[in-house]
């Protein structure tokens, strides 16, 4: 079977899409580089806050989801934990947060078995 004749038209056309193709792979390399550059920024923030990155805040604004009961008075300030410095009480959460993760990766161990 015959190929059919390429056309003056036919060329231009492919010229023009593969330049739309071109265009978007560099379009696309960029907006890959600003998304990895943003993620950083995020990440140095996070950081810096002290915040986990890995559980976004909801879309719509709300709170995010707190576990436990509802607060009494949800209009009321919220209270600034004080800083633990004792050194006996952090020894103790040191030990208790040590334990915890043994527990943890036991279960996970179990799990995959």
């Amino acid at each position: 079977m015959a190929r059919p004749r390429r056309t003056a038209v036919s060329a231009d056309t492919d010229r023009r899409l593969l330049q739309g193709v071109r265009g978007l792979v560099e379009r696309n390399a960029e907006l890959e580089a600003e998304n990895r550059r943003l993620r950083q920024l995020v990440d140095d923030i996070s950081r810096s806050l002290n915040v986990r990155a890995d559980r976004p805040a909801p879309v719509d604004g709300t709170a995010p989801r707190r576990r436990g009961r509802p607060r009494k008075n949800p209009e009321a300030p919220v209270r600034e934990r004080k800083k633990i410095t004792d050194p006996a009480v952090l020894e103790k959460r040191r030990q208790a947060l040590t334990k915890a993760r043994a527990v943890r990766q036991e279960r996970l161990a179990a799990a995959r078995a």
